[in-house]
């Protein structure tokens, strides 16, 4: 006989015992599942206490207890490629076999085992939620379970590519688009002809291209993607290779300007297209036209194959050569220094110059003994003179062809002072040549077009060659001559002389032919960086100059740039002025006072004269005194009409945007501030068209900048 201890709570009067009851001291505690009838006991509304129910439940052989059974799993992976294995591990409390009823996506199914722990497999295909209902175990005895699962599944990434085209010619690329599915970043592997590669893209899709040499098999192996799902592709693009024609083009060939039109049928096979300057077709030929400016010209020869539709090409040069009698001198555009080695059949300037007169190529030509200017219907020039040089200014670039003779005396007096030079020989001259002949008489030598400079006292030597159809201007103590010895042939042509811009200059210098000079020593290398800048600047704080220092431990020079009356509007320096100087450290963005000690062996002690000379010892950068952290004006679309963007970069706070006539007279002033973005619209509309000066100024910072409204 067992004792059960039977609890109830008072319900009102009646108590029932419950069919779960705990046994105390059999099986310590667990919880069984018995059949047994209800009881009702009656007691007072405040009675509550235990009743000891004595029984043979118990010792019935028919009536063994076993307690319900219990079950939980464990799952691999909560996230699972397509088509993977997730392996349940089931594990199980109670009397076997366990049978499970679960729900697979909400449809019933269910599995039976005596193995504890069971271990399943499942292929899934598809994100699945895996729900288990209830566990029977043996004895009949069943318990709700209750742990769903979603188990996700992620498709497996795939490829689909188009290539561009399985034919191609020789050393032709081939493309592939490839689009991928899944998650980014993809790993794509691949063969060509053998040989793996890997490629990781973050895009979709992407291009792949190949150049092709010969007969080549790509092979699309696999494709993986960033949560590990991978896919077995094993495509296979076959690419192969037709050969271009084989095709000859001529050596270097040669024509005289005044040739007729050269036919070009020297490449082979024939049938091709030429192309190139100067080449045009006629009457289905192709043609050469040697009326053009001396110098070799590139032509390109193209033939197809079209049994392979391969194309080959070629190249050759045309090299165009002139008579004894003609010169042609390519002018660029603004200020430049012209020569001829021709004594001019035709010498009036009216006939040398018809060509640019009615498209206003030619501005203004200036010579020593008077000017021509078509504009104004100024011509007190007259006659091109062999031994003289001239400078001119062009509004377009332009060819000035001049037919004419050799003069045999190749000797050039050359006055006192300042004087364009020309060059007699038709091949370049070594500077050096023709400077030794004037020995400590001169002064300097320079090429207005790219300021490449012979000045002996300030040792800088940029002036290589004087190049034909170019004229030099030559500052001499005394009047003097040279002479031009042209039956040494240095060379058939110099080296280009090309005028860089400064990259990132931090101020816009205007450049005229009205200059002066300025050395700075080894000395000053001590305050410079490579990268800064050394500026020239007239009491207004116009920049007048600037030059960038390289690194070089060499001469550095900066020409100042002088008021010309041939340049209105032009903010520089006069007679007389003091020359300010500055300098920009590129490494810290920021613009000091730079004071110099001028060298007392040249005659200009930093004050600006027509094509003076200032050299500078010593230079010391004050510290206490930076001028701006404003970078330099940028107008768009200059000169203005209407309206136009003013840009200036390093406003902190209230700016002043001021526009200024020459002669000083303020006629626009507005304020803005750093958050309009460093941007200012500026409306010309009530305006006067004119020349002006646009400053800004923030706090003590400012910035100017030449202005023209149309």
């Amino acid at each position: 006989m067992k004792t059960v201890a039977i609890f109830f709570i008072d319900t009102g009067k009646v108590f029932i015992l419950p069919i779960i009851i705990i046994v105390t001291s059999l099986f310590n505690t667990d919880v069984f599942s018995i059949s047994i009838n209800h009881y009702l006991l009656k007691t007072s509304n405040t009675e509550i206490g235990s009743v000891i129910l004595k029984t043979d439940f118990f010792n019935s052989p028919d009536r063994q207890a076993n307690p319900f059974p219990n079950y939980y799993y464990e799952i691999s992976d909560e996230e699972i490629c397509n088509g993977e294995l997730v392996i349940f591990t089931h594990h199980f409390s109670g009397t076997p076999p366990w049978t499970v009823d679960y729900l697979l996506n909400d449809i019933p199914a269910s599995f039976t085992t005596s193995e504890n722990p069971y271990i399943s497999s499942a292929e899934l295909i598809q994100t699945s939620y895996y729900d288990p209902v209830s566990v029977t175990d043996g004895a009949g005895n069943s318990n709700p379970v209750f742990q769903p699962s979603l188990i996700t599944v992620d498709a497996l990434p795939e490829l689909t590519w188009e290539v561009s085209e399985t034919e191609v010619c020789h050393g032709d690329m081939v493309y592939f688009i490839l689009s991928f599915t899944g998650y980014p970043p993809w790993s794509f592997h691949y063969l060509v002809n053998g040989e793996p590669f890997t490629e990781i893209h973050w895009e979709s899709p992407v291009l792949l291209s190949r150049e092709i040499l010969h007969n080549t098999l790509f092979i699309f192996d696999s494709l993986s993607d960033e949560k590990g799902c991978g896919s077995d592709i094993s495509e296979e693009v076959a690419i192969s290779v037709r050969q271009h024609p084989e095709i000859t083009c001529p050596d270097t060939l040669q024509v005289y300007h005044s040739d007729p039109p050269l036919l070009l049928d020297y490449a082979t096979p024939k049938g091709g297209i030429y192309s190139g300057s100067n080449v045009f077709m006629e009457g289905g030929q192709y043609f050469f036209d040697p009326l053009t400016c001396p110098g070799d010209y590139h032509i390109l020869y193209c033939y197809e194959d079209f049994q392979s539709g391969c194309i080959s090409c070629c190249s050759f040069n045309i090299r165009v050569l002139l008579p004894d009698d003609l010169q042609i001198i390519q002018l660029s555009q603004g200020w430049s220094g012209v020569s001829c080695y021709l004594d001019p059949y035709h010498d009036q300037l009216e006939d040398i110059f018809a060509s640019m007169i009615p498209d206003n190529n030619l501005e203004i030509m200036i010579g020593e003994n008077g000017v021509f200017w078509p504009g104004q219907n100024i011509n007190t020039l007259h006659q091109w003179n062999v031994y003289q040089g001239y400078k001119l200014k062009m509004n377009h670039p332009g060819c000035l062809k001049i037919s004419g003779s050799c003069p045999i005396n190749k000797t050039v007096t050359i006055k006192k002072g300042a004087t364009y030079i020309p060059v007699l020989c038709r091949q370049p001259v070594p500077a050096g040549q023709i400077m030794s002949q004037l020995g400590s008489n001169l002064i300097f030598a320079i090429d207005i077009k790219t300021m490449q400079l012979y000045w002996p006292a300030g040792g800088i030597y940029t002036l290589d060659f004087l190049n034909p159809g170019t004229s030099y201007l030559v500052n001499l103590l005394h009047s003097s001559g040279i002479t031009y010895d042209c039956s040494e042939k240095i060379l058939k042509t110099a080296p280009e002389s090309i005028t860089e811009p400064l990259p990132d200059a931090p101020w816009e210098c205007n450049k005229t032919t009205l200059f002066h000079l300025i050395s700075l020593d080894n000395l000053t290398y001590d305050e410079l960086e490579s990268g800064d800048y050394i500026g020239v600047f007239n009491n207004a704080g116009f920049c007048c100059g600037m030059s960038r220092y390289t690194g070089k431990n060499e001469h550095l020079h900066v020409i100042a740039f002088g008021n010309d009356e041939y340049e209105p509007g032009v903010a520089g320096l006069n007679t007389g002025d003091p020359m300010y100087f500055r300098i920009y450290k590129s490494a810290i963005q920021r613009e000091y006072e730079l004071v110099p000690t001028f060298d007392p062996g040249l005659p200009d002690a930093g004050c600006f004269t027509e094509y003076g000379q200032t050299g500078i010892i010593k230079a010391e950068i004050n510290d206490h005194k930076y001028f701006n952290d404003l970078t330099q004006i940028r107008i768009t679309n200059h000169p203005v009409t209407g309206e136009t963007m003013i840009k200036v970069n390093g406003i902190s706070g209230l700016a002043t945007l001021e526009i200024i006539t020459l002669a000083g007279q303020m006629v626009y002033k507005d304020f803005y501030n750093e958050g309009e973005n460093d941007n200012y619209i500026l409306n010309t509309y009530n305006i006067q068209s004119g020349i002006y000066i646009i400053k800004i100024q923030c706090g003590s910072a400012a910035q100017t900048a030449k202005l023209l409204i149309k």
